[in-house]
C-alpha cells in the first residue's frame, strides 16, 4: 500500500447493486484510515459501494477528511474489483466534462 498512489477498497458490497439493500448500512473506512491516506499523499480512494461515509451521516466527515487535500479524489460505485489482482496496475478514471460541478460520472478502467 505504501507504493500505491490510489487505494481501492473491495468490500463485496456491489453484490447488492439493484436492490434496496445497496442503500443500507454498507461498510465504510475509519477516520484513521482516511487520515492515513491524506498523510501519505495518496491521490484518491475508490470503493465498491455508494459512499465513503455511512448513508445516515449527513455531516460527511470522511469526505471532509479526504477532500481537505484538494488533489485527492473519491470514486464510488466501482464494480468488478475482484478482477483486479493485488499487483501493480494502472487505474484510469475518465469523467464526463461538466462545468461548475464537484463531481461527474466516470468510466473506470484498470490496465493490468
Amino acid at each position: 500500500m505504501e507504493r500505491a498512489e490510489f487505494i481501492l477498497f473491495r468490500t463485496g458490497w456491489e453484490k447488492y447493486w439493484g436492490q434496496d439493500a445497496y442503500f443500507g448500512e454498507y461498510p465504510v473506512i475509519s477516520k484513521e484510515v482516511a487520515r492515513y491516506l491524506v498523510e501519505h499523499n495518496k491521490k484518491g480512494i475508490g470503493l465498491d459501494n455508494i459512499g465513503l461515509d455511512p448513508i445516515s451521516d449527513t455531516a460527511l466527515p470522511l469526505h471532509h477528511i479526504i477532500l481537505e487535500k484538494e488533489t485527492m479524489v473519491i470514486i464510488e460505485n466501482l464494480c468488478n474489483l475482484d478482477l483486479i489482482s493485488e499487483e501493480d496496475f494502472l487505474l484510469a478514471a475518465l469523467p464526463l466534462k461538466f462545468e461548475n460541478s464537484d463531481g461527474a460520472p466516470i468510466r473506470a478502467v484498470a490496465i493490468l
